[in-house]
């Protein structure tokens, strides 16, 4: 049953106590006013197609979407899924074929996800361990493509937790369960010499949401995005372990589809591919504009921040969207500790590197000034 991913993920959440409501946040949609054909089925070898219009290369030529129209779930309103919102806002989407995009914020992975296995988005920027666990399920979920493998997380404690010892017995903040954020904290616990045995790790929301529960004291430490750390030092807070002094392959952020959408529409996967990667990458041609994006869909104050965050990411995020089987492998293990049944996922089958594949044999990477990798 369609449900049987979700309960899955969420096993653990049923006793637990219910999230934080999150702030609000926006919601984008690329309408454009020129009108388009309706949206046709499948074909093999289409006739009208998209094309990229990249400065350093000859326009690649893609075929038309059989669907023309996009829902969106962004999970984390940071960096690592900023491909998506920038390219929403600087009309890339609209260049593939797409006449109506629309990116919604759903707070955390386990919500994401729901939206995605009910049909009520087409795509969710989600963890790799969403798409492992989705194998065992009847509606399996593929990773086309990796924003981010590299767990960017500090795990930052307030005043009085200074150790390994401080900290135990004490809450952890988590977005939701089995989310990246999750398996921050184990990789975080395991560096302290501690398990999740030794803590007690409570769900409040996205990234906002856990940087207001360790400042109201009502947790002890939470997974926060090292782009904060001098900020929240600077406010008392202590880092307890910051998982890029020993930068591992994770997956962490991934463009994820339902395995029947992508089978359904092929043209569609390859122009929505496309569209993203050429979103992702102008966070390094065009930094500017990312910060502009990531001040809209984070609703932040401070433009300095997202500029900080922007140009942190150029040190740490995917440019090419590629991953390695490692990256899975590694997450499977981390999550199992909150869904053991994850173990016996193929994680071979939660991943489809072929419209990346196809893009580069393409010439489309050289199209938009992506670097040879």
């Amino acid at each position: 049953m369609r449900n049987a991913l979700v309960a899955m993920m969420l096993l653990a959440t049923a006793c637990a106590p219910a999230p934080a409501a999150p702030a609000a946040a926006p919601t984008a949609a690329a309408k454009p006013t020129a009108a388009s054909a309706a949206p046709t089925a499948a074909a093999a070898k289409p006739t009208t197609a998209a094309a990229s219009t990249g400065q350093t290369g000859a326009p690649i030529a893609l075929p038309k979407p059989e669907q023309t129209s996009l829902k969106i779930a962004i999970t984390a309103l940071e960096a690592s899924q900023l491909a998506v919102p920038l390219a929403v806002d600087q009309g890339i989407y609209k260049k593939y074929g797409f006449t109506d995009v629309e990116a919604s914020y759903f707070d955390g992975d386990a919500k994401g996800l729901q939206a995605l296995v009910a049909g009520q988005v087409d795509i969710d920027l989600s963890s790799t361990g969403s798409a492992i666990a989705s194998q065992l399920t009847d509606v399996p979920v593929v990773i086309t493509g990796m924003m981010a493998t590299v767990l960017t997380d500090a795990l930052i404690s307030s005043k009085d937790v200074k150790s390994a010892a401080d900290l135990k017995g004490k809450k952890i903040a988590v977005s939701t369960y089995g989310s990246t954020a999750h398996g921050a904290i184990l990789l975080s616990l395991k560096e302290l010499g501690l398990t999740d045995q030794d803590v007690t790790i409570v769900q409040v929301g996205g990234l906002g949401a856990r940087v207001a529960a360790l400042q109201a004291g009502s947790v002890a430490a939470a997974p926060i995005d090292i782009s904060l750390e001098k900020d929240l030092t600077q406010q008392g807070f202590n880092v307890l372990v910051r998982l890029t002094d020993k930068p591992i392959e994770f997956g962490r952020s991934g463009l994820a589809l339902r395995k029947d959408w992508m089978q359904k529409n092929p043209n569609a996967t390859l122009a929505l591919v496309a569209a993203t990667l050429e979103g992702q990458n102008m966070i390094w041609t065009q930094p500017d504009k990312a910060a502009d994006s990531l001040v809209k869909w984070a609703q932040l104050k401070d433009r300095t921040q997202a500029e900080q965050q922007v140009t942190f990411f150029q040190q740490t995020g995917r440019r090419d969207m590629r991953w390695s089987k490692e990256a899975f492998l590694l997450a499977q293990q981390v999550q199992s500790a909150a869904n053991p049944t994850i173990k016996d996922a193929d994680v071979t089958k939660a991943y489809d590197i072929q419209w990346l594949d196809k893009l580069r044999a393409l010439g489309f990477d050289q199209t938009i000034g992506l670097p040879a990798s």
